[in-house]
């Protein structure tokens, strides 16, 4: 994943906002889980010992953490709770998962209502700044879903 954002953003920025908003932390975890899963899967592939049950769970790794950032993230948006900065990462960190479990419509959901959240969020950031700096949280999340969504005019 690192290849979507260089920099720092996924070894201190999403860390450190993880760090501070559950929602973020709990997507982040449910990444992980599904990372390690996918990790396992491919050395159970590569020894040829063939695949058993317990390598199958891959699809399910890290969906209970995902449930939990979608419902704190919908409650906290519901409330108007919720910046737009920590929506947006953590619908991104929702496209990743669901892309890997293979739900394409629920990750193409996602990067829609991203997308709609990036362009309010950055009208307002590029009022209040109107120069992004290079390699600030700001840029990377701009630069992650350019990646995720392809568009050269995000």
């Amino acid at each position: 994943m690192s290849h979507w954002v260089t920099g720092p953003f996924w070894k201190y920025q999403l860390p450190q906002m993880g760090h501070s908003e559950s929602t973020i932390r709990k997507a982040m975890i449910g990444l992980s889980k599904y990372h390690e899963g996918c990790e396992r899967f491919r050395v159970t592939m590569s020894t040829g010992r063939g695949i058993d049950e317990t390598d199958t769970d891959v699809l399910t790794n890290g969906v209970e953490e995902y449930n939990t950032a979608v419902s704190q993230l919908a409650k906290l948006i519901a409330q108007g709770k919720s910046t737009d900065l920590v929506a947006l990462i953590t619908c991104a960190l929702f496209v990743i998962l669901e892309v890997g479990w293979g739900k394409f419509p629920t990750a193409i959901m996602h990067i829609h209502n991203g997308v709609k959240i990036l362009d309010r969020w950055k009208t307002k950031l590029l009022v209040a700044n109107p120069a992004i700096i290079e390699g600030s949280l700001e840029q990377s999340v701009i630069d992650l879903f350019r990646s995720i969504t392809h568009q050269i005019s995000l």
